[in-house]
Order: C-alpha cells, then structure tokens, then sequence
C-alpha cells in the first residue's frame, strides 16, 4: 500500500487521463484471450499499486487514483472505460510520467484538458 503524499499547493500539478481497456488476444493457439475487463483490472491495480522511484527523504513525487470505471454487462467483454486522477510534483514531468504509464499499461488513454491548465496560460 502507498504511503499518503504530503503535497504543497503551490508546487504540484495535476492531470486526468481518460483510459480505455480492450481485449487482449492470447499467443497460444485455441487460448480465448483477455476480455476488456480483466485488461482493465490489471492496469486499474498498476495504477493503484505503482510507486514512482523517490530519492531519499523525499515523499512520493507522484501519486495516482482511479476515480471512476464505466464498464456495463453488455460492452465489458469489448471495451472497458476508467479514470485516473494524477498529482505530481517537480520530482517528475509530466512527459516522463506519461512515458511510465504508456511502458506499463496496456489501455489507451486520453489527457484530459484541465480548465485551471487553460486558464493558467491564458486561453
């Protein structure tokens, strides 16, 4: 489990991510595969077990949560939806954090434009 981020208002950023799951096919012959769900799962606790590596003393420069997952009866066996709030610090860009999720996680995923972003530079 995570130990819980102590972060300063002033020098953290946050971005949401829109992730889509879907089935993944299996390498063995006759095998069935993963439905989207189970794919979502698995990348659901990636998310929720992942600490990115802190230098010592320092607290956890990133932290993640799923806050919401859409999959009903019909459409989970082909396309499972959630998603994942993120908080960082300057330990880490966001590039970099984006880099981490797309080397681990199996969804697609979406970078939802914050207003308070849009604001920030004047748009």
């Amino acid at each position: 489990m995570k130990n819980q981020m102590i972060f300063n208002p002033d020098e953290t950023s946050s971005m949401n991510l829109d992730c889509i799951s879907y089935p993944r096919e299996s390498l063995a012959i006759g095998a069935e595969g993963t439905k989207a769900i189970c794919s979502a799962l698995t990348d659901i606790l990636w998310f929720s077990d992942y600490i990115f590596p802190i230098e010592s003393n320092s607290p956890n420069p990133v932290m993640m949560t799923v806050t919401e997952v859409n999959a009903n009866e019909h459409s989970c066996a082909y396309q499972c939806s959630f998603t994942v709030e993120i908080k960082y610090d300057h330990s880490y860009t966001r590039k970099e954090i984006l880099n981490t999720i797309r080397n681990h996680t199996y969804c697609k995923f979406t970078v939802r434009e914050n207003l308070s972003d849009l604001v920030s530079i004047g748009v």
